[in-house]
């Protein structure tokens, strides 16, 4: 008896110092606001809920976050969500870990572009677009395409601009006639002098996509280009504007894992949730905008009508730029050099 009771209560005491594993834990982040409670809802809770994972969630300001907690050698974030542009200069800066698609498959149904080793396909697509007042231009006329906007003669009116040089570069481009597959490497002096023969005829360079609706809303300006989403709450909201996806340039998001990641492996297993068509179905409910991954137009995932409307929809996608993430990386500081250059001409 006494030896049977000596062994029971090693027993508990060796339970009672082995510690019950942890749940594991995902920090995931993105610059907040709205956009970001919308993914949080549609595809971070959701993935979370399906590995049995505790989901934590921060914001960033910009890559330099990710770079400081890198180079500190102890980051505290596991899962990034960013333009697809952001992750690639990232990626240039060894920033973030190779990605594990052995354990990714939902991966393998991505278009080969959207995988790259150090990232692959994130949220939403979003599109630059030209827009315009039914106000304004009631004849008609306009096809949507960049070449209309800088025609100053057939469609007289106000304009606004964005104030950078993504987009506008490539805009300019396409309206001075090359072919979508030729514009990267961007031919920056063509691109420039293009944008020369319209500036004067900019009453408005907005700096942010906010402003951007204001305009619309208060009818200040009678064409220009702006963001698909942005474009669409305006019109909710009462701006009697439209737009076509006719040539708009079309920037997609991506989902990376920080360097030295402190929850590596159930990241890895994040990233597959999160990427899996349905719920980035679930998205459209909270944002207008095309989720990235094709398999969401399968039969039954999205209402047929709604997913017409939407910029990734395959007939829209086919008609937009695709707006090449490596060229930027690469090139973004000498296009916003030559961009501050301009703007002070």
């Amino acid at each position: 008896m006494s030896k049977r009771l000596s062994i029971a209560v090693l027993g508990v005491l060796a339970c009672l110092a082995t510690p019950a594993s942890a749940q594991e834990t995902v920090t995931a982040i993105d610059y907040g606001g709205v956009f970001q409670e919308a993914v949080s809802k549609a595809m971070w809770q959701p993935a979370a809920k399906k590995l049995n994972i505790v989901l934590k969630e921060d914001s960033l300001t910009s890559i330099a976050d990710v770079r400081v907690q890198v180079q500190g050698g102890k980051p505290k974030w596991d899962v990034l969500s960013l333009p697809i542009g952001e992750c690639a200069a990232a990626a240039k800066e060894g920033l973030l870990e190779p990605l594990d698609f052995s354990v990714i498959p939902n991966a393998k149904d991505l278009p080969a572009d959207m995988n790259n080793k150090f990232y692959t396909a994130g949220s939403v697509w979003a599109s630059f677009l030209v827009a315009w007042s039914k106000d304004k231009y009631k004849t008609g006329g306009l096809t949507g395409g960049w070449a209309d906007y800088f025609d100053t003669k057939k469609f007289p009116g106000k304009r606004a601009g964005y104030n950078a040089p993504r987009f506008m570069l490539e805009g300019a481009l396409l309206a001075d006639g090359v072919p979508k597959d030729k514009i990267y490497p961007m031919d920056l002096d063509r691109a420039f002098a293009k944008l020369r023969t319209i500036k004067k005829d900019i009453a408005v360079w907005y700096t942010t996509f906010g402003q951007a609706n204001d305009l619309m809303l208060r009818d200040e300006v009678d064409i220009m280009p702006n963001l698909s989403g942005r474009i669409a709450d305006a019109i909710d909201k009462g701006a009697n504007w439209t737009f076509t996806y006719n040539q708009g340039i079309i920037n997609g998001a991506c989902t990376a894992v920080v360097k030295g990641a402190p929850n590596k492996a159930t990241a890895m297993k994040f990233v597959n949730e999160i990427i899996d068509p349905k719920l980035q179905a679930a998205l459209v409910n909270y944002l207008p905008y095309g989720p990235m991954h094709p398999g969401v137009y399968a039969p039954g995932l999205i209402p047929a009508e709604k997913a017409k409307t939407l910029n990734s929809y395959p007939d829209n996608l086919k008609v937009q730029l695709v707006l090449d993430p490596d060229w930027w990386a690469d090139n973004r500081p000498a296009a916003q050099t030559r961009w501050d250059a301009f703007m002070k001409e």
